[in-house]
C-alpha cells in the first residue's frame, strides 16, 4: 500500500486526495474499489480523519438535502457535507478539510471515510471548480482510444459493459460513472471507484475519441448528433452541483466544449457482439 508516513493517497481523475491518518482505513481499503486508485503522487487535496462526531453549535445554511442520504450546507467559508456515516467539513474550494466519522461498525471499526456517497460528492464539487465533470456512462479503452457510452439508468450501460468484457485488449474504466477532463492535448476520460451492476472499474485513463448515447434498438445504427442536442444529452447525464450556481454553469459550459470537440452519436444497439463489431467497422 502506498503511504507517506501515516498518510494514504488516491488519484481520481489525476486529482490526488490525501487521508491522514490512514491507519483506521487500512483494513477496509482492500475490501473496496478505492484500492485500485492508491498512489504515491503529491497530494492536491488534504483531508484529516477524526474519530469522533462533529460537534457544531453554530447555525448552518442548508444548500441541498437528499433526504435520508446526504446533505450539504455552509457556515461562512466552510462547506459541510453530511452522510449517514460521516460529516465532512471543507474550505469553500474543497482543497482541504476534515472528515468526522459518525458511524462505527461494531465488528471492524469505522467505515472507509470516502465510502459512497462522500467521495463522489467531493469529486463533483472539486471538478466543478474548472476541472471537469462526471458523466453517467460506461467508459472503455480500446486500442488506446476512449469510447464513452452515455445514458441514464436503463439505457444499456451494463449491457454494453458486459459485451466489452468479452473482447480482447479492452480496459473498462467504469460501467456507470466516468470522469472527463480537458488539457492542451484534448479531452481525457478516467475510471472511477463508483461502479454499477457489472462492478467494472479501473484507475486507467485514455484520450476520448467518440461519444455514443445509448438506446436499445431492433438493429444496430449510428446517427451523428447536432451539437445542441449533444450538449443537452450530456448535461442530463452529468452530475452538476445544483447547490452551486457557478459550478453548475461550468458543468453546462464544459458539456458545450465537449460536444463541440468530440464526435457524438445516437447509438441504437443490439445486446450482442454484433454491436461492438458495428462500432469497430465505422470510421
Amino acid at each position: 500500500m502506498a503511504k507517506a508516513g501515516n498518510e494514504l493517497r488516491f488519484s481520481l481523475g489525476d486529482i490526488v486526495i490525501s487521508l491522514n491518518p490512514a491507519s483506521i482505513n487500512s483494513c477496509r481499503l482492500y475490501n473496496n474499489s478505492y484500492r485500485r486508485f492508491v498512489t504515491k503522487e503529491k497530494a492536491d487535496i488534504n483531508l484529516k480523519i477524526i474519530e469522533r462526531l462533529y460537534d457544531n453549535q453554530i447555525q448552518e445554511e442548508a444548500f441541498f438535502d437528499v433526504s435520508g442520504t446526504w446533505s450539504i450546507s455552509k457556515q461562512g467559508d466552510l462547506r459541510i457535507l453530511r452522510t449517514t456515516s460521516a460529516t465532512a467539513v471543507f474550505d469553500k474550494v474543497f482543497t482541504s478539510g476534515s472528515i468526522y466519522l459518525d458511524d462505527r461498525d461494531s465488528n471492524d471499526g469505522y467505515n472507509f471515510p470516502l465510502e459512497y456517497p462522500l467521495g463522489e460528492i467531493l469529486m463533483i464539487n472539486l471538478l466543478s471548480k474548472g476541472k471537469g465533470i462526471i458523466l453517467h456512462s460506461c467508459g472503455v479503452s480500446y486500442k488506446n482510444k476512449g469510447f464513452l457510452f452515455v445514458g441514464s439508468s436503463g439505457a444499456g450501460k451494463s449491457t454494453i459493459a458486459k459485451l466489452w468484457k468479452d473482447k480482447e485488449g479492452v480496459d473498462i474504466l467504469n460501467d456507470d460513472r466516468i470522469i472527463v477532463r480537458k488539457d492542451k492535448q484534448g479531452f481525457w476520460m478516467y475510471g472511477t471507484p463508483w461502479y454499477g451492476d457489472v462492478k467494472a472499474c479501473s484507475s486507467g485513463k485514455v484520450p476520448l475519441e467518440k461519444i455514443f448515447f445509448l438506446r436499445h434498438a431492433a438493429e444496430n445504427s449510428l446517427k451523428a448528433l447536432k451539437e445542441i442536442e449533444a450538449v443537452s444529452r450530456l448535461f442530463v447525464c452529468s452530475f452538476p452541483p445544483f447547490w452551486d450556481k457557478q459550478g453548475t454553469d461550468f458543468t453546462l459550459d464544459f458539456c458545450g466544449c465537449l460536444a463541440g470537440a468530440v464526435s457524438c452519436h445516437d447509438f441504437g444497439f443490439l445486446p450482442d457482439q454484433s454491436s461492438l463489431d458495428f462500432i469497430d467497422s465505422c470510421p
